[in-house]
């Protein structure tokens, strides 16, 4: 999803004008008013606001996006780091996780509560290190990021479902499961009963209800489920069947002419074609706008298989059966319309699919 750069800027005084006031002061102000003004100054939020206080060593100047995945804390915005250091406050009613997004498209998530300020302090170079405290919620993220961020992948992701077990009622376990669960790349079973497990510890949370909701159609598409029956039309005007399939393993790929990842994937079938013949089938669903785009890409990238394009994206109903959130994606299945796995790299096409075809 693109980001809007709402950028934050902050009006600097000169030296000059700094000493003038500061003289100015001096000479009208009694000191205890001084005083106050400074206790002001140094305090914190007011109660419908949160701020995040920011520390970077090894960078200069940077930008980054803050955002909350659920969207109801507000847009997106831009946080601005000078000189390696960043204040921002941003409106908020009731306590979310916020994402934090950075340059190099690494994600640290953090707990903003209301008239909380949350301290941010970490390493550019090692952003994963960063220290997120100021709260006791963001205090166990960090514990939890530290402890686990050299384990195994695997590793990590049974800590985090231990976690979300264990605390079903905190923020910090729907943050790890933004983490670590929300993905299509992690997306197994125990996803939806751990989500399922928040909301039963949070029942008037209504962003779990909608998150549920858009990741049931995953689950259909899980690895071990059976391919959902469907219908859809192909490039051609012909009829698409799930039903049609069971005889030899099938690749369905989602791709789009806009991706440039895409590529990867059909160069992948290019060569599992070449190698395996007709020992397997493919369909491809594209997610252009223009069938005549798609059409044209398919025959450039040498792309096999049939090819649908209905025009609607990320909206076709197809689409949502399949439990479609990004492109590329993919899904491995074998003779028995059992789903082996989904959402391959390019790179493990080849050999996961040796595995399946015949000799």
């Amino acid at each position: 999803m693109p980001l809007p750069a709402a950028s934050l800027r902050r009006q600097g005084l000169s030296f000059e004008s700094l000493s003038a006031r500061q003289t100015i002061m001096n000479a009208h102000f009694p000191i205890s008013l001084l005083a106050l003004l400074c206790l002001l100054a140094a305090c914190g939020p007011s109660s419908d606001r949160v701020r995040i206080e920011g520390d970077y060593r090894n960078i200069s100047s940077s930008e980054f996006y803050i955002y909350d995945e659920s969207g109801q804390s507000g847009p997106p915005d831009t946080i601005t780091i000078r000189e390696g250091q960043f204040t921002f406050e941003r409106p908020l009613s009731k306590p979310c996780v916020l994402t934090l997004l950075y340059p190099n498209f690494s994600e640290l998530r953090l707990i903003a509560e209301p008239g909380k300020t949350i301290t941010v302090k970490g390493d550019a170079n090692q952003l994963m290190k960063t220290e997120i405290g100021g709260t006791e919620e963001n205090e166990a993220l960090t514990q939890f990021r530290l402890e686990n961020s050299t384990r195994p992948a695997g590793d990590q992701l049974l800590a985090a479902s231990q976690y979300i077990r264990s605390h079903p009622d905190r923020l910090s376990a729907e943050a790890l499961f933004l983490q670590y669960f929300a993905r299509a790349e992690q997306f197994d079973r125990r996803t939806i009963e751990l989500l399922d497990a928040m909301r039963r510890a949070r029942p008037d949370a209504a962003y779990l209800t909608e998150l549920r909701r858009r990741l049931e159609p995953m689950s259909r598409t899980a690895a071990g489920a059976a391919l959902p029956d469907f219908t859809a039309i192909d490039i051609d005007g012909d009829t698409v069947r799930a039903s049609q399939y069971g005889k030899r393993p099938l690749v369905v790929l989602f791709w789009s002419s806009w991706n440039a990842r895409s590529r990867a994937y059909a160069r992948a079938l290019h060569r599992c074609h070449k190698a395996y013949g007709d020992r397997f089938d493919v369909l491809t669903v594209s997610f252009d706008y223009s069938a005549h785009t798609s059409r044209r890409r398919a025959a450039t990238d040498s792309l096999p298989g049939t090819l649908v394009c209905d025009g609607r994206s990320f909206d076709s109903p197809l689409t949502a059966r399949l439990g479609v959130r990004y492109v590329p994606g993919l899904l491995l299945i074998d003779k028995n319309r059992r789903i082996v796995s989904r959402d391959l790299s390019a790179d493990e096409i080849y050999n996961a699919l040796g595995k399946l075809v015949t000799p």
